[in-house]
């Protein structure tokens, strides 16, 4: 008997817990319990609700609120529960519900006050992210709990050693989203590799080694953490990109089990490409040309063997896509470096205006990556395996963007240290079309040239020469934007 007793003990004591405002109906605890959750009363004290959605195992909070309209008091309870519980309940994961009980007054009052602390663009409009507002009746217990049941909150916070190895210090809540994703460990070690704009917010990558006191370490991560919106749209991305599309070991394995959310922030987990080198530092000492030829038949092969024709003006796509800055501001440096080179350069408008004005052709539509430049790339070592990296621009695009933002990434992105760059004269060359020309083998040379006749060579097929010097000559604007002169004479010269 002493053994079943403890058997249900721990049974209840493992189940989801659901904090629910003592003030509330009792039936609401009664569904919540038929929903295999426990139900644990909490005082109307911000103190005792603060202590609960700590709790590692809270999936959810029901708050009371009455009449906020009509009652002072109330309104002042009302902004101090979404300012100072709602969101360190949100970025634990837990799921925060206000019942509203009063009028029709009362609702529209606190959908107001959510809205103006917590703003959101986008789909991203859910649970996840906001608390949630239901008007109190008898026949709303059933939903409220069941919503309770369905919610996920991810792994619990737990506090743990977090060590920056980069001089810049970690955000408060990325701190917290890497403590939830890595809540099964002791110790972190961080490092911030990038951090950049997006569409909505900015976007932080780390690597982190986690550690464990009495089991073996897991491996290297990559977390890359931005606006739940930009987050969102990545991981569509990559599962649309991998999931059926890319074989392994062509991409590093995505660990949704890690993934968190925050009240405005969401972090997106995959493991680190270990033992292997980037693309760029590869070619410098093994064969560019094979290492191109095993990217278009390794990951490439499968997005590049299915496509379809359309009629597509590039210029226009590259443009509505973001590929090209239509703010003419941008190149106002630039043009002035290349006009002292060459006087007959054109204007950024006219570039612009050429680049628009490109005519419709008969384009072959496939799987892409989307943003294939040098670094996305790496090689895994003692093999010629490519492996891919981030897959937020995935989709479908004309067959020759990949293959054009290689080429110019490696003929005018930042040299590595210690690696020459391509000289002037050779990338005049490059870029004086017709690029799709057939050349001969060549047996020496600068790593990068090699690189890209072996790009040319791989697309010759599949993509037209009008196509192509677009499509490239677009992207040699992305690096004038940065005030590559080369770019931009070249851009003139394709366009």
């Amino acid at each position: 008997m002493a053994n079943v007793l403890a058997s249900r003990l721990m049974v209840v004591a493992l189940r989801p817990r659901v904090f629910v405002e003592s003030t509330l109906h009792p039936s609401v605890s009664d569904e919540l319990v038929a929903r295999d959750l426990l139900a644990l009363p909490v005082s109307p004290a911000l103190a005792d609700m603060r202590i609960a959605i700590d709790d590692p195992k809270c999936r959810a909070l029901l708050v009371h609120v009455k009449s906020p309209t009509t009652d002072p008091n109330q309104a002042t309870r009302l902004a101090a529960i979404l300012d100072h519980l709602a969101r360190p309940a949100l970025d634990n994961g837990v799921l925060v519900t206000l019942v509203i009980e009063g009028s029709a007054a009362d609702q529209v009052s606190a959908i107001q006050a959510v809205y103006q602390r917590f703003k959101l663009t986008g789909n991203v409009d859910t649970f996840r992210y906001r608390p949630n507002i239901i008007a109190w009746v008898p026949t709303v217990v059933g939903p409220l709990a069941q919503a309770c049941a369905r919610h996920e909150p991810g792994p619990a916070w737990r506090a743990l050693t977090v060590v920056m190895t980069t001089d810049k210090p970690i955000h408060a809540s990325d701190r917290r989203l890497l403590e939830r994703a890595f809540s099964d460990c002791d110790r972190l070690e961080v490092t911030l590799l990038q951090e950049r704009s997006a569409r909505v917010g900015r976007v932080s990558v780390y690597r982190v080694q986690p550690a464990r006191a009495d089991r073996p370490d897991p491996v290297p991560f990559i977390v890359k953490i931005g606006h739940p919106e930009v987050i969102d749209a990545e991981e569509g991305a990559t599962a649309w990109a991998c999931g059926d599309h890319t074989p392994y070991p062509y991409f590093p394995p995505l660990t949704p089990d890690r993934n968190v959310s925050g009240r405005d922030r969401r972090a997106l987990v995959s493991q680190f490409v270990d033992r292997a080198i980037l693309f760029e530092h590869y070619i410098r000492s093994h064969s560019p040309a094979v290492a191109v030829a095993s990217l278009f038949d390794g990951p490439l092969r499968c997005w590049r063997s299915h496509s379809r024709s359309e009629q597509v003006h590039i210029g226009r796509y590259v443009l509505e896509n973001g590929l090209v800055r239509r703010w003419l501001g941008a190149y106002r440096n630039v043009y002035r470096r290349a006009q002292r080179l060459h006087a007959g350069v054109r204007t950024p408008a006219l570039l612009i205006d050429a680049l628009r004005n490109v005519p419709a052709m008969a384009v072959n539509i496939c799987g892409a990556h989307g943003d294939l430049h040098v670094r996305n790339l790496f090689v895994r070592e003692n093999s010629v395996d490519i492996v891919l990296i981030d897959f937020n621009r995935a989709g479908e695009a004309p067959a020759s963007r990949d293959p054009a933002e290689l080429e110019v990434s490696l003929a005018f992105s930042q040299a590595a240290p210690g690696e020459a760059a391509i000289d002037a004269t050779t990338l005049q060359a490059l870029y004086s079309g017709p690029l799709l020309k057939r050349t001969d083998l060549a047996r020496q040379g600068h790593p990068r040239v090699l690189a890209i006749e072996q790009v040319r060579r791989q697309v010759a097929g599949a993509v037209t020469e009008a196509e192509y010097s677009a499509m490239v000559g677009a992207h040699c604007l992305y690096f004038a934007r940065k005030g590559n002169v080369d770019a931009y004479l070249a851009a003139n010269r394709l366009i």
